[in-house]
């Protein structure tokens, strides 16, 4: 069984940042897209302050618990249940959905509106077992004799699976006739402006074109409490000197990497910062006293590239 809002025990990718801190990336499904949400079911939610470029994660780290949130670009609810009934929905507001600033791969509610209005992108959790792949948007691939999940760089351009009619439906149709971004996608489905969910496809899944097709959910690294990470993330300094990250067991044994700055013999004064890279205990050591030093200037790496307290 998957864990709520995440790939699978398989597939987490953690950061490690300080002792039992981690980044854990976890998966939602944008479940029905834009809403204005009646106002005493705004005034029964939990309610927190998010900040701009990291709308969608902070709102998932506030509500673990909660199955589905609600989205605008300064504020988050937490929301136990939501029904597509006017006890909840006063009307949908998909036509206008407006990006969150800093996360332009995410929406925050309806576009034009005013600040404490009831418009709300609302999301629902999800499990997503069998996923392949370490990029934040989730397609799926058809192919003639079977289908499988991708997770994709929401830049990818795809085809898309769209609702049928309307936000509320059930059924889907493909669109094959164009490839766009994930976020491009949800305005290319008329009436609806919603892709389909995971929810509603399976590995036997079959299409009339075969293809790649953008499905609605997406996912952010949140930080949570984790004392035993199964997956950690690795650097490697690539042809053009520029550091690359990417997910790896923690139990594989790599040289550290760790940032010292350079000292001057002459004054006494430090300067720009040097990447230390230490081989592991047991592993043979490079040079005399097995440390590679590397310029942080030379390799172009900066701060936000090399600190683990970087956000997905």
């Amino acid at each position: 069984m998957g864990i709520p809002c995440s790939y699978g025990k398989g597939t987490w990718l953690v950061i490690k940042e300080k002792e039992n801190i981690i980044f854990k990336r976890k998966f939602c499904s944008q479940g029905h897209g834009c809403f204005e949400l009646q106002k005493e079911r705004i005034k029964e939610a939990k309610s927190v302050m998010v900040k701009e470029g990291t709308q969608l994660s902070d709102c998932l780290l506030h509500c673990q618990g909660y199955q589905f949130i609600g989205l605008q670009q300064h504020k988050c609810i937490c929301l136990s249940n939501i029904e597509w009934t006017s006890h909840f929905i006063s009307r949908p507001c998909n036509v206008y959905p407006v990006k969150c600033r800093g996360d332009p791969d995410s929406f925050c509610g309806k576009q034009g509106v005013l600040k404490d209005s009831g418009f709300f992108s609302v999301y629902k959790k999800a499990t997503v077992n069998e996923a392949h792949g370490f990029g934040n948007c989730l397609a799926i691939s058809i192919r003639p004799s079977s289908s499988y999940f991708l997770a994709l760089k929401c830049s990818t351009r795809l085809y898309r699976l769209c609702l049928t009619k309307s936000v509320y439906s059930n059924d889907f149709y493909q669109q094959s006739y164009s490839r766009l971004s994930w976020i491009s996608s949800f305005q290319t489905c008329p009436d609806s402006y919603m892709l389909a969910r995971y929810s509603m496809l399976s590995s036997n899944t079959r299409l009339t074109v075969d293809g790649t097709y953008w499905l609605s959910n997406t996912r952010r690294w949140i930080q949570e409490q984790l004392t035993n990470p199964e997956y950690c993330i690795a650097a490697r300094v690539q042809h053009n000197g520029y550091l690359e990250r990417f997910p790896i067991r923690c139990n594989e044994k790599l040289a550290g990497l760790c940032i010292t700055p350079s000292y001057s013999p002459h004054d006494g004064s430090t300067g720009r910062e040097m990447l230390t890279s230490q081989a592991p205990t047991g592993e043979p050591k490079t040079g005399q006293n097995g440390n590679n030093m590397i310029s942080k200037d030379q390799y172009g790496v900066t701060t936000g590239q090399s600190s683990t307290k970087s956000k997905f």
